[in-house]
């Protein structure tokens, strides 16, 4: 055994130094990884944060809302009308809070209820303010429209919000300027209109002030909108249910 002693430390000792070389070694290889592993970690946090800020630029939506007797039809329940207003609604909870909102009606003529603004507690209240009349002056409602955004924005401080008009009817133009003149308009103004068609061809009310039993037909008018929408590069939507309504309202102010 005591033979063995000289080789036995030697073994001891190249041990020790293997084990002493591998603890040094260790420590630069993880400083190493954790170097590199920085401008993985912190890169990619930047451009997210860009996107962000692009998705929240400040708009201005000017609503146009039909409010002719057709729309008490009640091929969508429970009327097109109480329909349309409660897609309003939904509307204005999915906007962003920067966006300002006003509000147009229209029937025989046009009438601007309400200015842009960002306080939906007043849309909405002008939305309960609604009353429905006869005719449609759908061509009124965009001059109407455009008068007040070009109000607003001569009164904003800075440069305006981009603008656009979102018009819901059931039919076409039987008073007022056409459509044809709100086209032009819109287009001078650079302002976009979207528009949207409620209702069936199965719609009907009964005549106002007469004890006609008779239901007088009030179909839609796709190609009327459709046009609109198409000349001034806006989008065109079609609904036959109050449940489709309230999903375009919602989408066009979950997007904006």
């Amino acid at each position: 055994m005591l033979r063995r002693r000289p080789y036995l430390q030697r073994v001891c000792l190249l041990l020790a130094i293997a084990i002493a070389t591998l603890g040094c070694s260790a420590d630069p290889v993880l400083n190493t990884a954790a170097t590199a592993a920085e401008p993985a970690s912190t890169a990619p946090s930047a451009e997210p944060a860009t996107a962000q800020e692009e998705l929240v630029e400040p708009t201005t939506i000017m609503l146009a809302i039909d409010t002719s007797l057709s729309m008490l039809a009640e091929d969508t329940a429970p009327n097109r009308f109480l329909g349309a207003t409660e897609a309003v609604n939904a509307f204005l909870d999915a906007v962003p809070d920067e966006t300002h909102v006003g509000l147009v009606s229209f029937h025989g003529i046009a009438t601007v209820e309400l200015l842009p603004t960002k306080d939906r507690a007043a849309v909405r209240s002008a939305i309960l303010g609604l009353e429905l009349d006869e005719a449609t002056a759908v061509g009124e409602a965009i001059f109407a429209s455009i008068e007040a955004l070009e109000s607003f924005a001569a009164d904003f401080e800075g440069e305006p919000p981009p603008a656009r008009i979102v018009l819901l009817s059931d039919g076409e133009t039987t008073v007022g300027r056409p459509d044809a003149a709100g086209i032009d308009l819109a287009q001078t103004a650079g302002i976009a209109v979207s528009t949207i068609v409620f209702g069936t061809d199965a719609g009907t009310i009964q005549a106002p002030d007469t004890d006609d039993p008779l239901p007088i037909p009030v179909p839609v008018n796709k190609r009327a909108l459709a046009e609109i929408a198409d000349q001034t590069g806006g989008e065109f939507f079609e609904a036959e249910t109050t449940a489709a309504l309230i999903a375009i309202f919602t989408e066009i102010g979950s997007t904006l």
